[in-house]
């Protein structure tokens, strides 16, 4: 009895000392991204795809590994107006709605943007989320409005984070209402999102009945 009670305690302690491993919210990439105006002399040097392929980072994450509070505030830009590594609004155009395709249906509570570094008025300034299961955002909800500092210079923009309640979503749009004063564009680095993780560790390690957990 002994042997065959051992492995299955084993196995159930090892899984928890792994679900606590990935306790910390982890960041979630998301896998498209798409511009209600467009982009800059529509040029794919300026797409909104650029926002989520890590480009515009001096680092990289795991999506779903990489802890979100440690890699957002720490992390600088990188040279996003002149190595074509982050969205930019047409010219003239200073507002817009960025939709985020997150791959799958996740629990956020958080979203990391990087805004553009340079101290010309043109990052993102007032914005508000919603969040939605499809695409045609037939059911959303808001995640609340935002305020978004100004570039601060290469050297000195690091991400910042806007924390919301747990929200279930496959869709996220950033809605964009104002930049910090130019009347060129509007844009932004890089942005990704944190999965709260509780939920994470509830998709990954769904509990046999017959553990009674």
């Amino acid at each position: 009895m002994k042997s065959k009670f051992r492995p299955r305690m084993i196995g159930v302690i090892g899984l928890v000392a792994f679900s606590a491993a990935v306790s910390a919210a982890p960041i979630l990439q998301p896998t498209g991204a798409t511009s209600s105006v467009g982009f800059y002399n529509s040029s794919i040097h300026w797409s909104p795809q650029n926002t989520i392929n890590q480009s515009g980072l001096a680092d990289t994450y795991t999506s779903l590994v990489t802890d979100f509070d440690e890699f957002v505030p720490n992390t600088l830009t990188l040279g996003g107006s002149n190595s074509f590594n982050a969205w930019f609004a047409p010219q003239g155009v200073t507002t817009g709605t960025i939709t985020f395709d997150l791959g799958g249906t996740f629990t956020i509570d958080g979203f990391g943007l990087w805004t553009d570094y340079q101290t010309v008025g043109q990052g993102v300034n007032d914005f508000t989320l919603f969040a939605a299961l499809d695409d045609s955002f037939t059911s959303s909800t808001s995640l609340g409005s935002f305020n978004a500092a100004e570039g601060t210079g290469e050297s000195e923009n690091f991400g910042q984070i806007f924390s919301y309640s747990p929200t279930e979503a496959a869709f996220v749009s950033m809605v964009i209402t104002s930049n910090h004063g130019s009347d060129f564009t509007v844009g932004f680095s890089e942005a990704a999102f944190r999965v709260a993780g509780p939920t994470l560790r509830s998709q990954l390690f769904p509990c046999p009945l017959r553990y009674g957990c």
